[in-house]
């Protein structure tokens, strides 16, 4: 559940308020960019939807887990590659490379034999 509402939550506010996203963790100042705030926010939705949907259907646990852990893992490294990061982009970096470790280790053990 907490991959589904932390996406959830990003998705809503990359959607309706992608200046934030851009501006005060990116760093990007040009309005073109919004488009693409905008995209990833549907992305995050589109993950959220899984993830909170596994509250009812069971059988998604595992899917949304991992489906969630690439994306935080790929966006922590993602973030490491930006050589000029600002705190907000730190801390995004941190939580996307511990979320998506901690949820690698719980698929690591769930599909152990």
């Amino acid at each position: 559940m907490g991959v589904g509402v932390r996406l959830f939550l990003a998705g809503v506010v990359q959607i309706t308020k992608p200046s934030f996203t851009a501006e005060k963790i990116l760093g990007v100042q040009s309005q073109d960019s919004l488009i693409l705030v905008k995209e990833l926010g549907i992305g995050n939705l589109a993950i959220a939807s899984v993830a909170l949907g596994s509250i009812f259907v069971n059988a998604w646990v595992l899917e949304a887990a991992l489906a969630g852990g690439i994306f935080y893992l790929l966006a922590g490294i993602n973030h490491i590659l930006q050589p000029e990061r600002n705190a907000k982009e730190n801390y995004a970096m941190a939580t996307d490379l511990f979320l998506g470790l901690l949820l690698g280790g719980i698929l690591f053990f769930a599909w152990q034999p």
